[in-house]
């Protein structure tokens, strides 16, 4: 059970490394680290501006070989709509994007995915689209429009990438 639950709505999870788990709790604007038996080990960021803080976490990527996480951050407003890079531990390392329509720039990133090369794969929902960075946060290429054909995206929320590099995308306008 979630800690808090007036508001709930925890977005995403993840497995770290240590066999705990990594909770995207949206509306409280933070990340919890948690037990598999439920119990609240830890807390990442809480809702703000400042550096490592969120305004709404909905994504989570674990890189257990780089051990880092990135966590993609909402926007409603002018400071969310970034990626957010902790270590394993929840020391918050750097954080990139604004919000925007321009490359590099989101309108609610809503998931986000690490290849096996260490490339990081975020899902931009409202700009339909995907976008691929470097560790660092340096944009390598995007991909994606609005519509309907192949290759095109309806509001993109989430993503994973296999063994091969391969990325997949789920879309919730789009229903594919």
């Amino acid at each position: 059970t979630m800690p808090d639950r007036a508001w709930g709505n925890p977005k995403d999870i993840a497995l770290l490394p240590d066999g705990n788990l990594l909770v995207c709790d949206t509306h409280y604007g933070r990340v919890l680290k948690m037990s598999p038996a439920g119990k609240r080990l830890a807390q990442w960021g809480g809702t703000g501006p400042e550096p490592g803080n969120f305004q709404g976490p909905l994504g989570c990527a674990v890189d257990a070989r780089a051990g880092v996480v990135y966590i993609a951050d909402y926007a409603l407003s002018d400071y969310g709509g970034r990626v957010l890079k902790f270590s394993l531990a929840g020391r918050f390392l750097k954080s990139w994007g604004q919000f925007g329509e321009q490359p590099g720039e989101f309108r609610r990133p809503s998931g986000a995915a690490v290849a096996p090369d260490g490339t990081v794969y975020v899902a931009d929902a409202v700009n339909h689209r995907i976008q691929q960075f470097d560790a660092e946060g340096r944009l390598l290429n995007r991909f994606g429009r609005f519509g309907d054909a192949p290759g095109d995206l309806r509001y993109p929320y989430d993503l994973a990438c296999d063994a091969a590099g391969r990325v997949y995308v789920v879309e919730f306008d789009g229903h594919r």
